[in-house]
């Protein structure tokens, strides 16, 4: 196994850990979560409370088998696919919506997560070029030293705090020049 294998397994484990976790930490943050898929599927039609609630739990409850299947070295692609086919679901829902001009916000990590946005199919998209990688990549070889290990899970927990903070990122990458900055105050 290449570390550009485990580094991507790593990465999508932790994504979708973190993800899964954030959407049931608290009732608030699964009922935005429930809201957006609301939003976000209203093309399929009058649903249920119960079958919008039916689904946005099915997806947590798959998020979570990600990270669960990651650790082992047989079941590892499949955690893989399962992401990068969880992830193109969500491209395609949010490319949908954004068609429809649907105003929606990502409550991916959260409830307070912003509107959706090409920005979010975008994400996605890079997570399923990483998952794949993951799945793809050759068996787990046990000769691999540790020190190579530790490196590939350091890189991959700074990668996945990126794509979990990405609107943050872009948010700041696309302020106009010194919006949102406090002039020093150096008469304190």
């Amino acid at each position: 196994m290449t570390y550009a294998t485990v580094t991507a397994q790593c990465l999508v484990g932790i994504v979708f850990a973190v993800s899964a976790v954030a959407k049931v930490r608290k009732r608030s943050a699964f009922a935005a979560f429930e809201q957006s898929v609301s939003l976000v599927t209203s093309n399929l039609g009058q649903r249920s409370p119960r079958a919008l609630r039916t689904l946005a739990l099915l997806t947590v409850a798959a998020e979570f088998c990600v990270p669960v299947l990651l650790p082992a070295p047989v079941t590892a692609p499949a955690g893989c696919l399962l992401a990068a086919a969880l992830l193109m679901v969500f491209c395609a829902a949010i490319a949908g919506a954004l068609r429809r001009d649907v105003e929606a916000r990502c409550s991916c990590f959260g409830a307070a997560g912003a509107e959706l946005g090409w920005r979010h199919v975008v994400r996605n998209g890079l997570l399923v070029v990483i998952a794949v990688i993951g799945a793809t990549g050759p068996a787990r070889d046990a000769t691999r030293p540790v020190s190579g290990l530790a490196v590939a899970l350091v890189v991959a927990a700074v990668g996945a705090g990126l794509f979990v903070r990405f609107d943050d990122l872009v948010d700041v990458m696309l302020a106009p020049s010194g919006a949102g900055r406090a002039e020093p105050d150096f008469d304190r």
